[in-house]
């Protein structure tokens, strides 16, 4: 099955935590859309916002450094469907871009050559086995549809 990314819809929502609120927004695919098996590795790329409102959410200068990036990754990362970007979490003075792979190595470096500004990237990356793509169906939809 080929998977055009272009043809997901987005959903956007806010919730609200126990110390802050935040947005999530997320591809609207189902597990009959995609095979989670083929993308069985999970990167969580966390940005932490310089320029932020008390909310914890972004000013119009972070967002647009946000976008920037998010704009660059995509298209270093996603116009083959080598990873997915299922969903970004946005609040508390960070940002969070969730992406499913599989083959790591080759993100990192897709992640790299892809073009940079002269500040570097205030991001950190967690990775984790993720085969069925339980953050996405079930901890992220649990927390999102049960409010």
């Amino acid at each position: 099955m080929k998977l055009n990314l272009n043809d997901t819809g987005w959903i956007v929502t806010e919730n609200k935590g126990e110390d802050y609120n935040y947005q999530i927004r997320f591809r609207t695919f189902t597990e009959d859309t995609i095979i989670t098996s083929e993308y069985p590795q999970r990167l969580n790329i966390f940005w932490t916002m310089k320029d932020v409102y008390d909310d914890g959410y972004p000013t119009p200068i972070e967002i647009e450094k946000l976008h920037e990036f998010e704009n660059r990754l995509i298209e270093a990362t996603e116009y083959d469907n080598f990873s997915i970007m299922s969903m970004v979490l946005t609040g508390n003075g960070q940002r969070e871009f969730v992406f499913h792979i599989n083959n790591q190595n080759e993100f990192i470096k897709r992640l790299t050559n892809m073009p940079q500004n002269k500040e570097k990237y205030p991001i950190e990356i967690e990775s984790a086995k993720d085969t069925h793509w339980d953050y996405y169906y079930n901890d992220f939809n649990n927390e999102v549809f049960a409010v």
